[in-house]
């Protein structure tokens, strides 16, 4: 059955948009439709590793969540690895599904093997990507995280660059601590994991291709056996009646 997906780059970087679609396209099924967007100019952020940034377009996040459901999609992905207000989007998504990069790029790696480390941005993710490692329940096969040691920004502007780096933290995670997944802990390291997965002989797992795969799996058991986000107790939903008195609807 045909599926609807949209992909959410969560920041101000209209430049960046096309090349992730084009990107992604590559990789999904025939039958799914991907949409990506973008946030608007309200707030110009172009990166999410600080909290406060992630605060400042927290309400265009859940918008965008917001208009892909109403838009009649069955999944939406929050492109970025720090999964910003995911479970709030979780909450307000009705039947669609929201995936996120962390979430489905480490679950994955647990599967694909018994010990995984991730490759991050800067320093300052270490401490978020840990949290994140802790509350999936994924820490039993967590190794360590190795910085590229480079602005997010940066990332695609200058490729032999990154992938040198890259390959420094891959050789680390792999020849010194016996990796055997490595997962890039950024949506802009896209484009990078084939090289280096050839390179080392191990799955390289690029988040954003892990979250697209994953919101075709979970639409997919939507759709067949009906599984779907629980309205149990976590996820459950905010009173309509009570967003339309406070006008948050």
């Amino acid at each position: 059955m045909p599926r609807k997906i949209r992909y959410i780059h969560p920041v101000f970087a209209p430049e960046e948009v096309e090349p992730m679609r084009r990107y992604l396209d590559e990789y999904r099924q025939p039958d799914t439709e991907l949409s990506i967007v973008g946030l608007s100019s309200n707030a110009k952020v172009k990166r999410l590793d600080y909290g406060y940034y992630q605060a400042f377009v927290g309400m265009e996040i859940l918008s965008a969540v917001k208009k892909a459901e109403q838009d009649g999609c069955d999944a939406a992905i929050i492109g970025c690895f720090d999964d910003p207000f995911l479970r709030e989007a979780k909450e307000i998504s009705g039947s669609m599904a929201v995936v996120g990069l962390a979430e489905s790029a480490l679950h994955l790696a647990s599967v694909l093997g018994d010990s995984f480390g991730i490759v991050c941005v800067e320093e300052k993710d270490r401490a978020q990507f840990r949290n994140l490692v802790r509350q999936y329940g994924c820490d039993h096969r967590f190794l360590s995280i190795q910085p590229l040691g480079l602005s997010v920004p940066e990332l695609q502007k200058d490729g032999n660059a990154t992938a040198r780096r890259m390959e420094e933290c891959i050789r680390t995670l792999v020849e010194d601590q016996s990796a055997e997944v490595v997962v890039l802990g950024c949506s802009m390291m896209f484009g990078f994991y084939k090289e280096m997965q050839e390179r080392y002989s191990v799955p390289i797992i690029d988040s954003a291709l892990s979250a697209l795969k994953f919101a075709e799996y979970l639409t997919d058991v939507a759709q067949g056996p009906g599984w779907k986000i629980s309205r149990r107790c976590a996820f459950q939903a905010p009173p309509k009646e009570e967003m339309r008195a406070w006008g948050l609807e």
